[in-house]
């Protein structure tokens, strides 16, 4: 297994991150954080997927990503059953950084 480091420039970043949250108290606690502005490390993690290159079928592992710092801005909504789906978009701040690590097994 390799481990690597990779890194670009914030120049070559063309657009921000999106998240969907859901959230079951109506949103108060998301919607606090968005009006407090800048916060200091936003945590993301994704499940596996599949993924098709050239018709073959590939599995991602699961990823954990970190943002930090970042404002969160609020695209769009979604009521279900039992929470609200808010669709998210991740603003870099200044001196941002971003990590994606693939939790694999060893």
């Amino acid at each position: 297994m390799k481990s690597g480091h990779g890194g670009y420039q914030r120049s070559q970043i063309t657009g921000s991150p999106t998240m969907t949250v859901a959230c079951t108290d109506g949103g108060k606690s998301l919607m606090e954080v968005v009006r407090n502005g800048e916060f200091s490390v936003l945590q993301q993690k994704e499940p596996a997927s599949m993924v098709t290159i050239y018709g073959k079928q590939y599995e991602v592992p699961p990823t954990t990503s970190y943002y930090s710092p970042v404002k969160l801005h609020i695209l769009s909504t979604k009521k279900k059953k039992e929470s609200i789906d808010f669709r998210l978009q991740i603003e870099m701040t200044d001196n941002f950084t971003s990590q994606t690590f693939f939790d694999v097994q060893q």
